[in-house]
C-alpha cells in the first residue's frame, strides 16, 4: 500500500553508473565498496539503487542509473559521500526483490497521479532483506522512494 513520508537528507556514497541485471548490480557494488573504503554488509537495508527520473515516468523500471551506500556517522569525512535529498517521497514496502519491482512503481505511480503530485527526482530502491539475510523469497523485503512536490 503507498503512502507519502517526508525524509531527511541521508548522505550516501554513490557510483553513477547503468546497471540492469543482477550480476552488474554485484560487480557495481563491489566497485563502490572499493572506492569508498565502506562496506555495504554494514547494515540492512544499507545499499540502494536508483532508476532515473526519465525511466520511472516511462515504465522502465528494469535499468538502474545508480547504486548507493548509506554512510554512518563514521564515515561522513569520506570525500564522495553525497546525498539524497529531504522532501517528500511516495513510498512502498512489498515482499520481494528487484524483479518484483515494476507493479509496484506503477502503483506508485498511480498513487502519484491521483493525488495530483508531481514526480521530481530519481527513484531510490532499496533491499531491506534479501538472499544473503534470509533464504526464504517469501521473507524478501524491498522498499521504493519517489520524491514528489505536493
Amino acid at each position: 500500500m503507498p503512502f507519502i513520508q517526508e525524509r531527511k537528507e541521508r548522505r550516501i556514497v554513490r557510483l553513477l553508473e547503468r546497471i540492469s541485471s543482477e550480476p552488474e548490480m554485484e560487480v557495481s557494488l563491489r566497485r563502490l565498496e572499493s572506492m569508498s573504503n565502506m562496506s555495504s554488509s554494514i547494515f540492512i537495508g544499507g545499499v540502494g539503487l536508483t532508476i532515473s527520473i526519465n525511466n520511472t515516468l516511462n515504465n522502465k523500471f528494469n535499468e538502474y542509473n545508480s547504486i548507493f551506500i548509506l554512510v554512518e556517522e563514521d564515515d561522513i569525512q569520506n570525500p564522495l559521500v553525497t546525498t539524497l535529498p529531504e522532501g517528500m517521497y511516495a513510498c512502498i514496502y512489498y515482499n520481494g526483490n528487484h524483479s518484483d519491482s515494476p507493479e509496484h512503481y506503477r502503483s506508485l505511480l498511480n498513487c502519484i497521479q491521483d493525488n495530483s503530485f508531481q514526480v521530481i527526482g530519481d527513484s531510490i530502491e532499496r533491499t531491506i532483506i534479501d538472499h544473503y539475510i534470509s533464504g526464504s523469497k517469501e521473507d524478501y523485503l524491498t522498499e521504493i522512494q519517489i520524491p514528489i512536490k505536493c
